[in-house]
């Protein structure tokens, strides 16, 4: 079967969801081949916060020359050159007020990279990507975790920054739990709960991008809340 999409770029986020698909926007807006089509008619089911090859690419000489120094050593080395994505979190709030979107971390991993556009250096490998970044899915959906992903049920990490043994982000509204990834009438009591191990834990809750409530410690709760689009970091 042969699938060719439309030229309008709503047109072919349609055809991919009416194959089953899930139309996310890849790359963040950052580089030569960001993404640049913004219009108010763009709904995709999801968006790339950050990726770890464009963010290599991104850091400059002085990190990726000390990144590919490290390496070899530790699968780790690549984590300062990493960034808060808050371009591509922007966009990713802007995309939310017009309905649910999903947002992704992603490893972007090719077998290596170029150093200073000229130096080919076979890191990061496929597999320091793929622990280095990834996407945490809710238990109930162990047996199928890419429904989970489909559903929205997941969270975006970086795994060398700390992983977490527990994540939750739900609305409590008329005395019914809904998962994070739900349109729920306002007023909803909020609540995200992040557990680890010997990991002190910062958590901010946004509403349309703005933090809305800051918390030290593995809880954060709103009650109350009111009409937007949330997210917690």
């Amino acid at each position: 079967v042969e699938f060719r999409l439309e030229k309008e770029i709503q047109e072919a986020v349609d055809d991919t969801r009416s194959w089953g698909g899930r139309a996310v926007v890849a790359y963040p807006p950052s580089g030569p081949q960001r993404w640049r089509y913004w219009e108010g008619d763009l709904r995709p089911d999801g968006i790339e916060l950050l990726n770890l090859v464009s963010e290599f690419k991104d850091a400059g000489f002085r990190k990726q020359a000390a990144a590919a120094l490290f390496y070899p050593f530790t699968e780790y080395a690549l984590l300062p050159t990493l960034s808060a994505p808050r371009a591509a979190g922007g966009r990713w709030d802007e995309l939310l007020r017009r309905g649910l979107v999903a947002g992704y971390y992603a490893a972007n991993a090719h077998g290596g990279i170029r150093l200073a556009r000229r130096l080919p250096l076979p890191c990061p490998s496929y597999e320091a990507a793929f622990q280095l970044v990834g996407l945490g899915v809710d238990r109930s959906f162990a047996a199928d975790p890419l429904e989970a992903v489909r559903e929205g049920r997941f969270f975006s990490i970086v795994r060398g920054a700390g992983e977490p043994q527990e994540f939750s982000f739900t609305a409590d509204h008329d005395g019914t739990r809904h998962p994070a990834a739900a349109a729920v009438s306002a007023p909803a009591r909020l609540e995200a709960v992040v557990r680890t191990r010997g990991l002190r834990t910062r958590l901010v809750l946004l509403r349309d991008g703005r933090p809305v409530r800051e918390s030290v410690g593995p809880k954060i709760s709103l009650p109350g809340a009111g009409p937007g689009a949330y997210r917690v970091e």
